[in-house]
């Protein structure tokens, strides 16, 4: 099967068939491609502390739509008393190719 970058083929290997001619009726092989597994991690940390308070694993498949919202658990560190400095989750956000770019810091 021919390789696509980020995406697994199933089957990985089609078998040749040798023997054909013009008149022989057509072949075909059907090959599917799969997104790769990736992950997604949220990194909660005091900025006063530069301690890790919480993090988050979310696994998903490449250049899919990251199905998290930051917005509960900010919530439940404001009611602690803490506040907000910075959210770097964008909006619209997809797993990338390369897990430290699915890697987001709040």
């Amino acid at each position: 099967s021919r390789t696509i970058d980020n995406y697994t083929a199933d089957p990985t290997i089609v078998d040749s068939v040798s023997g054909i001619t013009h008149t022989d009726k057509d072949l075909e092989e059907k090959v599917v491609y799969v997104a790769n597994a990736q992950t997604a991690t949220f990194i909660y940390i005091n900025d006063t502390t530069k301690r890790t308070l919480d993090t988050h694993n979310v696994p998903g498949k490449y250049n899919q739509p990251i199905d998290y919202t930051t917005k509960a658990t900010i919530d439940s560190y404001v009611n602690k008393g803490y506040v907000l400095v910075s959210d770097s989750f964008p909006a619209g956000a997809v797993y990338q190719a390369d897990d430290t770019a699915n890697t987001y810091y709040i």
